[in-house]
């Protein structure tokens, strides 16, 4: 994932993270409408690459969170168009 382009898709996984509170690999499979385990893949690559951070019990994602450039890029008008078709 490139932080400094990110695709319609790539932001609706952050934004269900950071706007949504979809922080965990159950709430942001049914956001996405794909699997958990999907899901829960997508979440430890996303920690893999420094973007969030999640916490994990039991095996099992309990939360996740934007960290850093991500939450940067979040907040700045760069993805406006993407947060107002998200219903930001």
């Amino acid at each position: 994932m490139n932080l400094d382009n990110l695709s319609r898709e790539e932001f609706k996984i952050l934004y269900g993270i950071e706007f949504l509170k979809n922080n965990d690999s159950k709430s942001l499979s049914g956001y996405l409408d794909i699997s958990e385990e999907k899901a829960k893949k997508l979440l430890i690559d996303l920690e893999k690459q420094s973007i969030i951070e999640i916490e994990i019990r039991e095996g099992k994602i309990y939360g996740s969170q934007l960290i850093g450039k991500a939450k940067k890029i979040f907040y700045s008008d760069k993805y406006l168009n993407f947060k107002v078709e998200l219903g930001y």
